[in-house]
């Protein structure tokens, strides 16, 4: 499946045959105008379709997600679920504290803890989106489409809560099961954090926990890169098929 990252190349490249085409037409080169007003029409196609792309996908976003948020009787309500907003750095401390004062076993603990709320997230999700009557998640099958499709709209949803943003394009399915990457940029629990262990132990759980509820897939997740202890900005999760 051709993702988001193919069609922002082809937008490119057709940026930079207009721009050949422009710079043709102003100087005259060989003194065929029309060739090179041709060029310029040839590269503005697939740079307004990757715009039109683009306005769709944040049309979608918008209309899926959009007036989700509202506060009453002092409660953040977020879709159908109560919600309370904390700073990421009074969150990093609460894990942290943990962590410093009871080692591994509190690692494990997080981990458990994630994989049990994205369980119960992923229904959640489920719930308010075949609501909104979402053509998305209303799929049914196991085809690679329909999987990615479900994925896709699960990092949309979930980098909007300020958790982080969520991408999931570097994910293959195959008789074994589901492997790959999900990456996210500015995690909430590694965003200007520097330190020498990571707290993302509960964010491995949480997509395990996605996964299996959300595509009916068991997985493994396990943290190759934290941004807090390697600088990139981004936490590198690493998913294989539990066999």
């Amino acid at each position: 499946m051709t993702g988001s990252k193919d069609h922002f190349q082809l937008a490119l490249l057709g940026l930079l045959l207009a721009l050949v085409g422009v710079l043709g037409t102003l100087y005259q080169i060989f003194g065929l105008r029309l060739l090179w007003i041709g060029l310029i029409g040839i590269g503005v196609i697939p740079l307004l379709v990757w715009l039109a792309k683009w306005a769709l996908n944040i049309g979608q976003v918008v209309r899926t997600f959009g007036k989700r948020w509202y506060v009453v009787n002092g409660q953040l309500v977020i879709g159908n679920t109560l919600n309370v907003a904390l700073r990421t750095k009074t969150l990093q401390e609460i894990f942290g504290s943990f962590l410093q004062s009871f080692g591994d076993e509190s690692f494990s603990v997080f981990r458990a803890a994630g994989k049990r709320a994205g369980m119960d997230f992923a229904v959640d999700l489920t719930k308010e989106l075949r609501q909104l009557r979402s053509s998305s998640i209303a799929k049914s099958g196991k085809t690679e489409a329909v999987l990615m499709d479900k994925l896709r709209l699960w990092a949309e949803y979930d980098s909007t809560t300020g958790m982080g943003i969520f991408n999931v394009d570097s994910i293959e399915f195959d008789a074994n099961g589901m492997k790959g990457f999900v990456k996210v940029k500015n995690s909430f629990l590694s965003i200007e954090r520097s330190g020498s262990f990571s707290l993302c132990g509960f964010l491995e759980g949480y997509i395990e926990g996605v996964v299996e509820i959300l595509l009916g897939i068991h997985v493994e997740v396990k943290e190759s890169e934290c941004a807090s202890t390697s600088g990139s900005g981004c936490c590198l999760f690493r998913i294989k098929p539990v066999k």
